[in-house]
This record gives structure tokens, sequence and C-alpha cells, in this order.
């Protein structure tokens, strides 16, 4: 058998599979000071199991604690499927809007042979 190292780039996540990401908010308005939950979710086949980092997320406008991860995976013929979601708390410390910038996840795509990064879209 021979294994070849997976290649390295700035943002690699480590996994290994097919992915897609998503972002979300749990309310899109909210006064001065409370908080807001930001998730991010990669979901697919892979090794999302051994993933703990989620994305960096910095915003000028708000403070982001760190997140929490939670997971729903199954094993399957392609190997392990489902999802991985971090939660970030978000307190905005302006008034305006805040935007959350688009946020990328960078995995190996086995099939493509590459690095590749999938991105949410900007909140």
């Amino acid at each position: 058998m021979t294994v070849e190292p997976l290649p390295d780039a700035p943002g690699f996540s480590g996994a290994v599979g097919r992915f897609e990401a998503s972002a979300s908010l749990d309310r899109d308005s909210v006064p001065l000071g409370e908080a807001v939950t930001l998730r991010f979710r990669v979901e697919g086949t892979g090794n999302l199991k051994w993933i703990e980092r989620g994305p960096e997320v910095t915003l000028a406008e708000a403070r982001v604690f760190p997140p929490q991860a939670k997971s729903d995976l199954r094993t399957t013929p392609e190997g392990i499927a489902g999802s991985r979601t971090w939660e970030f708390v978000v307190v905005p410390e302006t008034s305006g809007t805040v935007e959350v910038p688009a946020l990328p996840f960078a995995f190996f795509d086995p099939a493509a042979g590459r690095i590749v990064t999938a991105e949410t879209a900007p909140l």
C-alpha cells in the first residue's frame, strides 16, 4: 500500500471527502448587547468525525465567543456521512448593520485529487 501525504494549504481543515458548507443566524435583528447564534454547518461524506476546528470568525463590530461543536454522523457503505455544526455566540458591540463574511471550509477531495474550498454566503 502506498500512502501519499495530504497537501498543505492555508485554512486546510484536515477533512478528506466531499462536503458543502452553510451558515445561518438564529435571528436577523437584535437590540444592542444581546446575542445571536451563528451556526456554521459542514455536510457530506468523509472524515468529519476527526475535524475539531471550525472556521475562524472575527467581526470588528461584535464579540465572538468560541464555538461549541455538534455532530450528526452515521456510517454508510460510502463511508462516514452526516454533518458537523459549530455554534458561535455573537454579541454586537455597535448599532447598525453587522455583516458576517463568507466563511470557508477547505478539504481534500480525493476524486479531484486536490484541496477544494466550500464557502458560505455572507450574512
